[in-house]
């Protein structure tokens, strides 16, 4: 075993560590890592389920050495460059588990990796790198141990409310990962947070009220002590971890030169919208800052409008009727022509299943929203696109009536049945008949489904 190509990995790595050829420190490890790492990035890559014996039986081999390596560095007080190696190793194999969906009658990692002790364990990384001081040399493999150790975490941990449940309530993960991140700047540690944030709240439905409750205070550091620097604008401040995440946005979105030297950083702002919508909590999110994401054209603005979809109609028509310097509302320079892109990529490209209904139902149902709050939008959006007979958006919101994807349907049909005052014979006139028209009808019990239609 001299190089790896990252299409076996891990098969290779596990047989080798399985039989003692190599360890966390050695440079084939390394390697292993390097290729797995460089494999998972090219999203075309699917690594194939592998689940014949002489894996089995390595990756159980591996698990319980992995295991034992973890508790053993505890009890040594391991450097952490041993530390950061072990960890490394694990959250590459936990994440091969993962997408190959390895399974045996025996849940090897639930009895090693995924353990309680083990779990525990993650955290305290956690908790010794925002606790202790650290020497120069200590501080150069910190960001990679936080990483790590998050990783870990969120791959152990998904798709088991049971392990979520013990990260959170009995770990205090929350805690630990806010200090986590009031002191770190590395995109990587960031994003490997929020994400974890974000499982759990898929996963666990009591989380969303420990975010939104949960409080922390800023105030001035010693020179000595490590400080974020999205928050040294915040000194003697407190604030709810839905105002951190805001200000972490904030600092990002205006932070242009931030997101040309990483890609993550644009990344980390989605997963902050992401954990704002499952929340539902877009009237916390910092309101020049949502003008500024709408206003980011294609970066930003469909990840906004689908927070935007839980927000109160009130607080979004305010929002949509916010005016630039030169006098232009929101509405007309960002939801319209958002709405027409949208429209038109789905038709024109022909999209269809979940891809057809995440790229458009977010904007339909926010467009409807609107119009519904506002007499005077619902006029100027109807003249845009149901009484320009010629235009190119009417045709295409009306082949999305018929669309086989069901929300793209329902939601094209709600919004225009929005913009004909809710009038059946309206809606059968403008829309171009009783076909277009059924499926919406038919949905409101004002005709009867044909059986076998």
């Amino acid at each position: 075993m001299t190089s790896f190509d990252g299409k076996e990995y891990p098969c290779e790595m596990l047989l080798a560590l399985a039989s003692g050829e190599c360890n966390e420190r050695n440079h084939l490890v390394d390697d292993c890592n390097n290729a797995v790492e460089n494999f998972f990035s090219v999203p075309s890559n699917e690594p194939k389920k592998s689940d014949n014996d002489e894996i089995i039986s390595a990756v159980s081999k591996t698990s319980k050495h992995f295991q034992s390596s973890l508790l053993l560095q505890e009890e040594k007080d391991a450097s952490f460059g041993s530390l950061s190696g072990t960890l490394r190793c694990i959250k590459n194999l936990l994440r091969w588990c993962l997408q190959t969906e390895f399974s045996c009658e025996e849940d090897v990692l639930a009895e090693t990796l995924q353990s309680l002790p083990i779990l525990t364990r993650y955290n305290e990384v956690l908790l010794i790198t925002v606790q202790r001081e650290m020497s120069t040399s200590e501080e150069t493999e910190i960001p990679s141990l936080q990483r790590f150790a998050t990783l870990c975490l969120l791959y152990s941990t998904f798709n088991s409310k049971e392990r979520c449940q013990y990260v959170i309530t009995e770990l205090s993960y929350l805690k630990t990962s806010v200090s986590l991140l009031v002191k770190t700047d590395h995109t990587a540690v960031i994003l490997g947070t929020l994400r974890l944030w974000h499982s759990f709240l898929v996963q666990v439905p009591g989380f969303r009220k420990d975010i939104s409750e949960l409080c922390i205070e800023t105030r001035p550091c010693n020179t000595a002590e490590k400080q974020a620097d999205w928050l040294k604008n915040y000194e003697n401040y407190d604030m709810t971890t839905l105002q951190l995440l805001s200000c972490i946005a904030k600092w990002y979105v205006h932070g242009h030169h931030l997101r040309k030297e990483d890609p993550r950083v644009s990344e980390i702002v989605h997963e902050i919208l992401r954990i704002f919508y499952v929340v539902k909590a877009a009237s916390q999110l910092d309101q020049d800052l949502i003008k500024d994401l709408l206003a980011a054209e294609n970066e930003f603005q469909l990840g906004t409008i689908l927070m935007l979809m839980d927000m109160e109609p009130p607080a979004l028509l305010s929002l949509a009727n916010t005016k630039d310097d030169e006098g232009k509302r929101l509405f007309e320079r960002v939801f319209f022509p958002t709405l027409e892109r949208q429209v038109s990529l789905v038709v024109e490209e022909t999209i269809i299943g979940s891809k057809a209904a995440s790229a458009l139902t977010p904007v339909l149902v926010v467009m409807q929203q609107l119009c519904k709050a506002s007499q005077e939008l619902r006029k100027e959006t109807k003249e845009k696109i149901l009484l320009s007979k010629e235009s190119r958006v009417r045709k295409h919101c009306l082949q999305c009536l018929t669309w086989i994807e069901p929300h793209v349907k329902r939601c094209m049909g709600e919004l225009l049945w929005t913009l004909c005052e809710e009038s059946a014979q309206e809606y059968k006139l403008q829309v171009g008949g009783i076909g277009n028209a059924w499926p919406m009808m038919a949905a409101r019990g004002l005709v009867q489904n044909v059986p076998g239609s």
